[in-house]
Protein backbone atom coordinates (compact mmCIF):
# COMPACT_ATOMS: atom_id res chain seq x y z
CA UNK A 1 0.00 0.00 0.00
CA UNK A 2 1.60 3.37 -0.57
CA UNK A 3 0.03 6.05 1.57
CA UNK A 4 0.41 9.62 0.09
CA UNK A 5 -0.94 13.21 1.71
CA UNK A 6 -1.20 16.64 0.36
CA UNK A 7 -3.18 19.71 1.28
CA UNK A 8 -5.09 17.91 4.22
CA UNK A 9 -5.94 14.76 1.94
CA UNK A 10 -4.91 11.32 2.53
CA UNK A 11 -4.58 8.93 -0.22
CA UNK A 12 -4.20 5.03 0.24
CA UNK A 13 -3.08 3.18 -3.00
CA UNK A 14 -3.79 -0.54 -2.46
CA UNK A 15 -2.97 -2.90 -4.87
CA UNK A 16 0.11 -5.41 -6.47
CA UNK A 17 3.91 -4.89 -5.56
CA UNK A 18 4.63 -3.81 -9.18
CA UNK A 19 2.31 -0.96 -8.53
CA UNK A 20 3.31 -0.36 -5.06
CA UNK A 21 6.85 0.18 -6.51
CA UNK A 22 5.71 2.74 -9.22
CA UNK A 23 3.60 4.68 -7.14
CA UNK A 24 6.52 4.78 -4.18
CA UNK A 25 9.03 6.17 -6.55
CA UNK A 26 6.70 8.61 -8.83
CA UNK A 27 4.82 9.80 -6.14
CA UNK A 28 7.62 9.95 -3.46
CA UNK A 29 7.27 13.93 -3.03
CA UNK A 30 3.67 13.13 -1.93
CA UNK A 31 4.63 10.07 0.16
CA UNK A 32 6.95 12.44 2.19
CA UNK A 33 4.79 14.92 3.32
CA UNK A 34 3.96 15.70 6.68
CA UNK A 35 0.99 17.00 6.63
CA UNK A 36 -1.95 15.98 8.85
CA UNK A 37 -5.46 14.44 7.33
CA UNK A 38 -8.63 16.75 7.92
CA UNK A 39 -10.88 13.94 6.68
CA UNK A 40 -10.40 9.89 6.26
CA UNK A 41 -8.34 8.34 3.80
CA UNK A 42 -9.46 8.23 -0.06
CA UNK A 43 -9.35 4.77 -1.36
CA UNK A 44 -7.93 3.60 -4.68
CA UNK A 45 -7.66 0.18 -5.36
CA UNK A 46 -5.81 -1.62 -8.48
CA UNK A 47 -7.41 -5.15 -9.32
CA UNK A 48 -6.84 -7.46 -11.91
CA UNK A 49 -9.87 -7.58 -14.48
CA UNK A 50 -7.63 -9.84 -16.95
CA UNK A 51 -4.68 -11.82 -17.64
CA UNK A 52 -3.07 -8.04 -18.75
CA UNK A 53 -5.73 -5.74 -17.77
CA UNK A 54 -6.53 -3.76 -14.60
CA UNK A 55 -9.38 -2.18 -12.73
CA UNK A 56 -9.18 0.95 -10.78
CA UNK A 57 -11.66 1.88 -7.96
CA UNK A 58 -11.94 5.06 -6.81
CA UNK A 59 -13.82 5.25 -3.09
CA UNK A 60 -15.77 2.22 -3.87
CA UNK A 61 -16.84 3.49 -7.73
CA UNK A 62 -14.98 1.59 -10.53
CA UNK A 63 -13.50 4.33 -12.76
CA UNK A 64 -11.32 2.01 -15.28
CA UNK A 65 -11.63 -1.39 -16.19
CA UNK A 66 -9.97 -3.40 -18.66
CA UNK A 67 -7.03 -0.80 -18.56
CA UNK A 68 -3.24 -1.71 -19.29
CA UNK A 69 -1.05 -0.51 -16.58
CA UNK A 70 0.17 2.97 -17.97
CA UNK A 71 -3.53 3.61 -17.93
CA UNK A 72 -3.89 2.78 -14.57
CA UNK A 73 -1.04 4.90 -13.61
CA UNK A 74 -2.45 7.60 -15.28
CA UNK A 75 -5.98 7.48 -14.23
CA UNK A 76 -4.67 7.65 -10.72
CA UNK A 77 -2.96 10.61 -10.75
CA UNK A 78 -6.18 11.74 -12.79
CA UNK A 79 -8.23 10.63 -9.72
CA UNK A 80 -5.74 12.46 -7.16
CA UNK A 81 -6.44 15.84 -9.09
CA UNK A 82 -10.17 15.56 -9.56
CA UNK A 83 -9.83 15.06 -5.01
CA UNK A 84 -7.57 18.23 -4.38
CA UNK A 85 -8.94 20.25 -7.37
CA UNK A 86 -12.51 19.45 -5.40
CA UNK A 87 -10.98 20.31 -1.79
CA UNK A 88 -9.24 23.54 -3.36
CA UNK A 89 -12.44 24.75 -4.79
CA UNK A 90 -14.41 24.31 -1.58
CA UNK A 91 -12.28 26.69 0.11
CA UNK A 92 -10.97 29.24 -2.64
CA UNK A 93 -10.36 28.83 -6.45
CA UNK A 94 -8.77 25.57 -8.49
CA UNK A 95 -7.24 26.59 -11.49
CA UNK A 96 -6.16 24.34 -14.47
CA UNK A 97 -2.58 25.41 -14.04
CA UNK A 98 1.16 24.13 -12.61
CA UNK A 99 2.81 27.00 -10.57
CA UNK A 100 7.13 27.51 -9.64
CA UNK A 101 7.94 30.15 -7.18
CA UNK A 102 10.81 32.44 -8.44
CA UNK A 103 11.86 35.69 -5.45
CA UNK A 104 9.77 34.77 -3.23
CA UNK A 105 6.40 34.67 -5.01
CA UNK A 106 4.29 31.85 -7.03
CA UNK A 107 4.07 32.06 -11.07
CA UNK A 108 1.27 29.97 -11.84
CA UNK A 109 0.85 28.67 -15.60
CA UNK A 110 -2.74 28.30 -16.72
CA UNK A 111 -3.66 26.30 -19.98
CA UNK A 112 -5.99 23.40 -21.60
CA UNK A 113 -4.27 20.05 -21.87
CA UNK A 114 -1.33 19.98 -24.27
CA UNK A 115 -1.04 23.68 -23.77
CA UNK A 116 2.97 23.11 -22.49
CA UNK A 117 2.58 24.14 -18.70
CA UNK A 118 3.88 21.17 -17.43
CA UNK A 119 6.76 21.53 -19.92
CA UNK A 120 7.27 25.24 -18.86
CA UNK A 121 7.26 24.04 -15.03
CA UNK A 122 9.39 21.20 -15.66
CA UNK A 123 12.09 23.34 -17.59
CA UNK A 124 11.41 25.99 -14.29
CA UNK A 125 12.94 23.28 -11.71
CA UNK A 126 15.55 22.38 -14.31
CA UNK A 127 16.80 26.70 -14.11
CA UNK A 128 17.15 26.23 -10.27
CA UNK A 129 13.77 27.26 -9.42
CA UNK A 130 11.35 25.79 -6.24
CA UNK A 131 8.51 23.35 -7.61
CA UNK A 132 4.90 24.86 -6.19
CA UNK A 133 2.04 22.66 -8.16
CA UNK A 134 1.03 20.76 -11.12
CA UNK A 135 -2.18 20.62 -12.82
CA UNK A 136 -3.96 21.92 -10.20
CA UNK A 137 -3.22 25.37 -8.48
CA UNK A 138 -5.18 26.39 -5.29
CA UNK A 139 -5.65 29.52 -4.85
CA UNK A 140 -6.73 31.55 -1.73
CA UNK A 141 -8.37 34.38 -2.85
CA UNK A 142 -8.42 36.05 0.17
CA UNK A 143 -4.99 35.70 0.75
CA UNK A 144 -3.75 35.54 -2.67
CA UNK A 145 -1.79 32.50 -1.47
CA UNK A 146 -1.21 28.97 -3.40
CA UNK A 147 -1.22 25.44 -1.94
CA UNK A 148 1.87 23.43 -2.68
CA UNK A 149 0.55 20.72 -4.28
CA UNK A 150 3.92 18.57 -5.40
CA UNK A 151 2.98 15.73 -7.48
CA UNK A 152 5.17 14.50 -10.10
CA UNK A 153 5.09 16.47 -13.29
CA UNK A 154 3.10 15.02 -16.29
CA UNK A 155 5.34 14.80 -18.80
CA UNK A 156 4.82 13.67 -22.70
CA UNK A 157 7.49 12.23 -24.21
CA UNK A 158 7.77 14.79 -26.18
CA UNK A 159 8.41 17.13 -23.42
CA UNK A 160 10.55 15.13 -21.57
CA UNK A 161 12.50 14.92 -24.69
CA UNK A 162 12.53 18.43 -25.27
CA UNK A 163 14.02 19.34 -21.84
CA UNK A 164 16.39 15.75 -21.92
CA UNK A 165 14.78 14.07 -18.61
CA UNK A 166 15.29 10.45 -19.64
CA UNK A 167 12.08 8.46 -19.28
CA UNK A 168 12.81 5.09 -17.71
CA UNK A 169 12.64 2.56 -20.84
CA UNK A 170 10.19 -0.81 -21.05
CA UNK A 171 8.10 -2.58 -22.82
CA UNK A 172 4.88 -2.58 -23.87
CA UNK A 173 3.37 -3.08 -20.56
CA UNK A 174 5.75 -0.58 -19.16
CA UNK A 175 3.50 1.92 -17.10
CA UNK A 176 5.33 5.02 -18.65
CA UNK A 177 3.74 5.02 -22.18
CA UNK A 178 1.16 7.81 -22.02
CA UNK A 179 2.25 10.54 -19.48
CA UNK A 180 5.75 10.37 -17.13
CA UNK A 181 5.11 11.40 -14.15
CA UNK A 182 8.37 13.19 -13.24
CA UNK A 183 9.21 13.27 -9.27
CA UNK A 184 10.91 16.24 -8.78
CA UNK A 185 12.17 15.76 -5.66
CA UNK A 186 14.78 18.28 -3.81
CA UNK A 187 12.83 20.32 -0.76
CA UNK A 188 9.74 18.04 -0.12
CA UNK A 189 9.30 20.40 3.03
CA UNK A 190 7.34 23.47 0.90
CA UNK A 191 4.23 22.96 2.91
CA UNK A 192 3.38 27.12 3.93
CA UNK A 193 1.37 28.15 1.04
CA UNK A 194 3.13 31.07 -1.41
CA UNK A 195 2.78 34.11 -2.43
CA UNK A 196 0.72 34.34 -5.64
CA UNK A 197 2.48 36.82 -8.06
CA UNK A 198 0.91 36.41 -11.44
CA UNK A 199 -1.11 34.66 -13.45
CA UNK A 200 0.11 33.46 -17.38
CA UNK A 201 -2.34 31.44 -19.40
CA UNK A 202 0.22 30.62 -21.67
CA UNK A 203 0.20 28.01 -25.28
CA UNK A 204 2.84 26.71 -27.00
CA UNK A 205 3.17 26.36 -30.54
CA UNK A 206 6.51 26.06 -32.89
CA UNK A 207 5.50 29.16 -35.04
CA UNK A 208 6.70 31.65 -31.87
CA UNK A 209 10.22 32.70 -32.67
CA UNK A 210 10.27 34.69 -29.28
CA UNK A 211 7.92 35.06 -26.48
CA UNK A 212 5.25 37.04 -27.08
CA UNK A 213 3.52 38.35 -23.39
CA UNK A 214 0.19 40.34 -23.33
CA UNK A 215 -1.44 41.84 -20.47
CA UNK A 216 -5.31 40.83 -19.94
CA UNK A 217 -7.30 43.29 -18.70
CA UNK A 218 -9.56 41.91 -15.97
CA UNK A 219 -12.76 40.79 -17.88
CA UNK A 220 -10.87 39.41 -20.85
CA UNK A 221 -9.09 37.42 -17.69
CA UNK A 222 -12.12 36.57 -16.37
CA UNK A 223 -12.81 34.85 -19.56
CA UNK A 224 -10.06 32.58 -19.95
CA UNK A 225 -9.91 31.72 -16.28
CA UNK A 226 -13.47 30.13 -16.25
CA UNK A 227 -12.72 27.91 -18.48
CA UNK A 228 -9.75 26.81 -16.89
CA UNK A 229 -11.17 26.52 -13.29
CA UNK A 230 -11.65 22.71 -11.99
CA UNK A 231 -13.40 21.62 -8.57
CA UNK A 232 -16.45 24.32 -9.66
CA UNK A 233 -19.24 21.75 -9.84
CA UNK A 234 -22.31 22.81 -7.66
CA UNK A 235 -20.58 26.23 -6.91
CA UNK A 236 -20.32 27.75 -10.50
CA UNK A 237 -21.46 31.02 -8.82
CA UNK A 238 -19.17 31.49 -5.64
CA UNK A 239 -16.40 30.07 -7.94
CA UNK A 240 -16.98 33.39 -10.45
CA UNK A 241 -17.38 35.95 -7.96
CA UNK A 242 -13.94 34.51 -6.47
CA UNK A 243 -12.43 34.49 -9.66
CA UNK A 244 -14.06 38.42 -10.11
CA UNK A 245 -12.03 39.39 -6.94
CA UNK A 246 -8.70 37.66 -8.46
CA UNK A 247 -8.50 39.06 -11.67
CA UNK A 248 -8.81 42.53 -10.00
CA UNK A 249 -5.77 41.85 -7.68
CA UNK A 250 -3.42 39.76 -9.18
CA UNK A 251 -1.97 40.60 -12.77
CA UNK A 252 -3.11 38.20 -15.87
CA UNK A 253 -0.97 37.54 -18.98
CA UNK A 254 -1.46 35.98 -22.56
CA UNK A 255 1.73 34.17 -22.92
CA UNK A 256 2.52 32.55 -26.37
CA UNK A 257 6.01 31.00 -26.93
CA UNK A 258 7.92 27.86 -28.82
CA UNK A 259 11.19 26.98 -26.11
CA UNK A 260 10.25 26.81 -22.33
CA UNK A 261 13.37 27.66 -21.23
CA UNK A 262 12.86 30.83 -23.02
CA UNK A 263 9.52 31.32 -21.19
CA UNK A 264 10.80 31.02 -17.70
CA UNK A 265 13.35 33.94 -18.47
CA UNK A 266 10.41 36.22 -19.58
CA UNK A 267 8.16 35.00 -17.09
CA UNK A 268 10.38 35.63 -14.04
CA UNK A 269 11.87 38.78 -15.82
CA UNK A 270 8.28 39.95 -15.86
CA UNK A 271 7.61 38.72 -12.05
CA UNK A 272 10.17 40.43 -10.45
CA UNK A 273 9.15 43.97 -12.84
CA UNK A 274 5.43 43.55 -11.28
CA UNK A 275 6.92 42.93 -8.12
CA UNK A 276 8.66 46.26 -8.52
Amino acid sequence: MTTIRTQGLEFEIIGPARFTEVFDVALADLVAAPEEPVRDPIVIEVLRSGARSWRLIVSGSVTLDGGSMAMVVAEVLVAINAEVARWGGTHGVALHAGAFMANGSAIAVCGSSGAGKSTLVAASVLAGFSFVADEVCNVDVDRLTVAPYRRPIGLRSAGAAALGIEVPEGGRHHPYTQTYPWPVGGDVGLGAPVPLGIIAVVQRDEKWREVEIDRLEPANALTKLVTLTLGASGRESETFRRLEALVRSIEVYDVCFADSHDAVRSLTELANRVAG
